[in-house]
């Protein structure tokens, strides 16, 4: 089903209204709540036939960690659960990617922001989950995402690069996950000064399409002259295209135009990279929500389409994006070289929490704060059930 309407940048005038709740190719099969109402569920992962889920309790700074077999989505059952402090070391984790036998994640190693290390948990076995490594070799570890070439596994970190705190990104080398290594390179956002304000320039995410590191970057002016102590001015957004194989070249970069920013500075949704595409949604002002789709090459990053939508991104996998909307629904869908869009799916919740989406196989997978809602997905199987209405 396509909504071309002639130019995508006519979405600043519609949005996308359906005439059901879900459409028939996106069902919920099953879902999985912990059984104390005090867990709040802080993050997941999946592998294969297993589901991973971090919860936290509401009362102490214990966790518990599930791992869920799923071979029937419709009855997810626990095959192990490692209980609160006693079994996880000193604090607990909260995991961000995974590959086939380990999880990434934070390891929280005390109660401000620069202890939060590396914590690496082994599913090799998922009844026998093992603690392979926990320490801060890394500390304000905000994100994870690891990669492999023809010499070992290794982890591109969104985390504290400097003693000062300034944030960056780290290579972490785990193909000894037990010891990993510091590789000498590191990113910070250069410094921007123009004698006036206040420039903010600040890594608002990564992601890695290998042999492709991206970081999403906001800089914003603040004015300290302003009433009530100062405020943001303008702004503009910045994506930069490292290559993993060669990181002493300089990255390709985009930005938007700079323009006047809401009082409270730049909103950034957030980034997904597909192949050869990348997908990136922020409230850069008070007018709307921006959405822009870039392509992207060895050599170059060209933005295809700017418009404004209230569409945000969660997930992409091969040319497929998975979003969310202010009507918490899960919409996928693809761009078209003309800039349409190409609605793949959708299936409407009555609430989200953590807006973190996995997809597997023929399977998604959404968080909200008490329960993982397992979705059956079958992309080419839709029939016309959605329309673009005028807001």
């Amino acid at each position: 089903m396509r909504f071309s309407s002639f130019l995508f940048g006519l979405l600043v005038l519609f949005s996308l209204v359906f005439s059901q709740p879900d459409s028939l190719n996106m069902k919920l099969v099953g879902m999985w709540e912990p059984g104390d109402t005090n867990e709040l569920i802080t993050s997941f992962a999946v592998q294969d036939s297993y589901l991973y889920i971090l919860t936290g309790i509401t009362s102490s700074p214990y966790q518990n960690i599930y791992s869920i077999n799923i071979s029937d989505p419709s009855t997810p059952t626990v095959v192990s659960e490692i209980t609160r402090n006693s079994d996880l070391g000193e604090y607990p984790f909260g995991v961000t990617a995974n590959t086939d036998s380990f999880l990434y994640g934070v390891y929280y190693g005390g109660h401000d922001f620069s202890s939060y290390g590396l914590g690496i948990l082994g599913i090799s076995q998922p009844w026998s989950l093992t603690v392979v490594y926990a320490g801060h070799i890394v500390g304000g570890l905000r994100d994870a995402c690891p990669y492999s070439d023809s010499t070992g596994t290794y982890l591109a970190c969104q985390c504290i690069v400097d003693s000062t705190g300034v944030g960056g990104i780290r290579i972490l080398d785990v193909t000894v996950p037990s010891s990993p290594e510091l590789l000498s390179w590191y990113y910070v956002p250069e410094p921007i000064h123009d004698g006036y304000h206040i420039i903010e320039h600040n890594v608002c995410g990564i992601d890695v399409k290998y042999p492709n590191l991206f970081s999403f970057e906001t800089i914003e002016r603040y004015d300290t002259t302003g009433p009530f102590g100062g405020v943001y001015e303008s702004g503009w957004i910045e994506v930069k295209k490292f290559d993993l194989r060669d990181l002493s070249s300089p990255p390709v970069v985009w930005r938007t135009d700079e323009e006047t920013i809401s009082d409270v500075g730049i909103i950034f949704w957030g980034g997904v990279v597909g192949d050869g595409n990348i997908f990136v949604s922020a409230d850069i002002n008070d007018a709307s929500n921006s959405i822009y789709f870039l392509s992207y090459t060895d050599d170059t990053l060209v933005e295809a389409c700017e418009s404004m939508a209230d569409i945000y991104p969660l997930n992409a996998v091969n040319d497929t994006y998975y979003t969310w909307d202010a009507r918490q629904k899960v919409i996928a869908i693809n761009f078209t070289d003309s800039c349409s869009i190409d609605t793949l799916g959708y299936y409407t919740f009555g609430a989200l929490g953590g807006h973190r989406l996995v997809v597997n196989g023929q399977y998604i997978f959404v968080d909200s704060s008490n329960a993982i809602y397992i979705l059956s997905w079958l992309p080419d199987q839709i029939d016309g059930q959605g329309y673009l209405q005028q807001k």
